[in-house]
């Protein structure tokens, strides 16, 4: 008897489905394949990266170039985790073969995160300080300029009257107008893509940083350490940067503004001017060639009561011309002090 039109059929059918099963069991192979490949380019590829750190460590090392400790960190943290990554993929590849690599990397991470510590060190205390109260181990709330005069204060040698706007203040202005990320965002820029990528943004945040208002409880304090020591009167004051880490090993000089006969009406203008000087490019640069932490470039605004004086000078701690001879060198000018200070005498 002749196999019927549905038994033809359906051996048809049956073969059908086991060809498509075993295409479907080919494509899922292909597929597994595929997948391993793809991890095993990318253990390849991160092991690549990682290397190529270790080398950037071993030139800045060295001295050959500049660089940022807090971008430093972030790429050794970067590289953790892509070591974590490639750890995962090995385990992938091989059918969990090495499973202590994990504990490997959580300690390397645990040791990592004990010496890297990129929370910036930030002063806590109140937002002015008179000078006579400030001693050189006030450089972290006081900056390093301010905290030195103070200590000259102490030794009863003559400086004139004057207040810090400490770095509690720069903290609480930055935070309540929103401007930390910006900052992080400029940071991270110079870092990765050098100096001159940083020119238009860091013109935002200085304009930002002009148009922003000052926190009420802040201009308050500032208007009243002001209204102590002009004691009623008109007092024209200079109103100076001391940033955490100026006037150290890394100078600072001319990178920050300084504002002249200063009266109480100008005094909040001035302290965001003397703010904003501290994210001009060179300054910028200026820091990440030299390795600035966040917390060193934290701005504190010195405000001394101005003289009247018969000639302005700058005093240097080394003679410029020979830095190695023991001798200070004392450069004085007939007119105001801003000519000699800018370059214009």
């Amino acid at each position: 008897m002749e196999p019927s039109l549905s038994h033809w059929l359906r051996r048809l059918l049956d073969r059908l489905t086991g060809r498509e099963q075993k295409l479907a069991q080919s494509r899922g192979e292909e597929l597994s394949l595929q997948l391993l490949y793809d991890r095993f380019r990318e253990v390849l590829a991160l092991n690549d990266s990682i290397h190529q750190l270790i080398v950037d460590l071993e030139e800045k090392l060295e001295g050959r170039e500049p660089f940022s400790f807090e971008a430093v960190a972030l790429r050794v943290k970067k590289s953790l985790l892509d070591a974590m990554i490639m750890v995962k993929n090995l385990n992938q590849i091989s059918g969990d073969r090495f499973p202590e690599l994990y504990d490997a990397i959580a300690r390397l991470n645990a040791e990592v995160e004990k010496r890297i510590n990129l929370t910036p060190t930030r002063a806590e205390g109140p937002l002015t300080v008179r000078l006579s109260e400030l001693k050189a181990s006030d450089a972290l709330l006081a900056g390093v300029k301010m905290a030195n005069l103070g200590e000259v204060r102490s030794l009863g040698l003559n400086v004139p009257e004057g207040f810090a706007v400490t770095t509690a203040a720069f903290n609480l202005f930055m935070e309540e107008n929103g401007l930390r990320e910006r900052i992080h965002t400029l940071k991270r820029i110079i870092a990765t893509r050098g100096p001159a990528a940083v020119v238009g943004p860091s013109r935002e945040v200085r304009e930002a940083i002009l148009n922003a208002p000052v926190p009420e409880r802040l201009a308050v304090a500032v208007q009243s350490a002001y209204d102590h020591i002009a004691a009623g009167a008109v007092l024209p004051v200079a109103m100076r940067s001391s940033a955490v880490g100026e006037d150290l090993a890394s100078s600072h000089a001319g990178q920050y503004y300084s504002e002249l006969d200063v009266r109480r009406p100008g005094l909040l203008h001035a302290y965001r001017f003397v703010l904003a000087s501290l994210f001009k490019p060179y300054a910028l640069a200026y820091d990440w060639e030299r390795g600035q932490t966040e917390a060193e470039t934290s701005m504190a605004v010195g405000v001394l009561a101005m003289i009247r004086p018969r000639v302005a000078g700058v005093l240097f701690s080394r003679d410029f011309r020979d830095p190695e001879a023991d001798r200070l060198e004392i450069s004085l000018f007939g007119q105001r002090p801003a000519a000699l200070l800018f370059g214009l005498a």
